[in-house]
């Protein structure tokens, strides 16, 4: 039997899910701004224990890689790597902006994920949900808020996420519009359908393009560039 477990760390919200092949199975989701580090491997462990496994269980796991907060995926992808360790699990790497957007409100037709990528720019990515499943129309990307706000099309549904900042104002322009999903408002149960593209996976060979590797070879995608300190400055 396949074991599968989802781990989505990209955002505020801690996202575990559980699915085995009947299906779902169990999830968590809570709010943890600035406190992944210290509650994941509780959080997987209870999560799996209410679904009647121990870790040892687990046979593939599925964990959103970004683009997202940069300390939370480096959390989620080191624990899956400790998590891996002493284990042969094949792993699932994922677009944060994938299962932003295959949580998202069921719809079918065109599916925008956004996320706040602050300095006045959006990581973006546009899908197309079916009953068939979600396909993938335009890449991630991260581009200026009015590059964004240009390629919007009328029937879009929009699924956005400022990463728990308060003050964040580069989605405002689209209070008045229809069809936009703050995950503030309505949130995903990230874990879950992070868990159910790797289930899906399994079923067809890969999910998103996406396709098993080794827990040593996941890594983040930030899609931003760090520039190294300038002499001088502190690290």
């Amino acid at each position: 039997m396949s074991v599968l477990l989802g781990i989505d760390t990209s955002s505020t919200d801690l996202g575990i899910g559980v699915w085995d092949d009947q299906g779902p199975v169990a999830a968590c989701s809570r709010f943890l701004k600035n406190s992944h580090a210290e509650s994941v491997a509780a959080a997987v462990s209870t999560t799996l224990a209410s679904g009647g496994f121990g870790p040892t269980a687990v046979t593939h796991v599925a964990i959103a890689c970004g683009p997202g907060s940069f300390t939370g995926l480096r959390i989620g992808i080191a624990f899956v790597k400790g998590f891996c360790l002493d284990a042969v699990v094949g792993v699932l790497p994922l677009s944060s902006l994938f299962i932003l957007a295959h949580g998202g409100i069921a719809t079918a037709g065109p599916v925008v994920a956004a996320i706040d990528a602050r300095r006045d720019e959006v990581f973006w990515a546009r899908f197309l949900a079916a009953p068939s499943g979600l396909s993938r129309v335009k890449e991630d990307c991260r581009t200026g808020a009015g590059e964004f706000a240009g390629a919007l099309q009328p029937g879009d549904t929009i699924i956005t996420d400022t990463l728990g900042y308060g003050r964040s104002s580069v989605f405002d322009f689209l209070k008045n519009r229809p069809r936009v999903f703050p995950v503030d408002r309505y949130p995903v149960q990230r874990g879950l359908h992070c868990a159910a593209a790797g289930a899906r996976a399994l079923a067809h060979g890969e999910a998103d393009g996406s396709s098993w590797q080794e827990a040593s070879a996941v890594l983040p995608r930030y899609h931003r560039d760090f520039a190294p300190p300038a002499a001088g400055q502190n690290r």
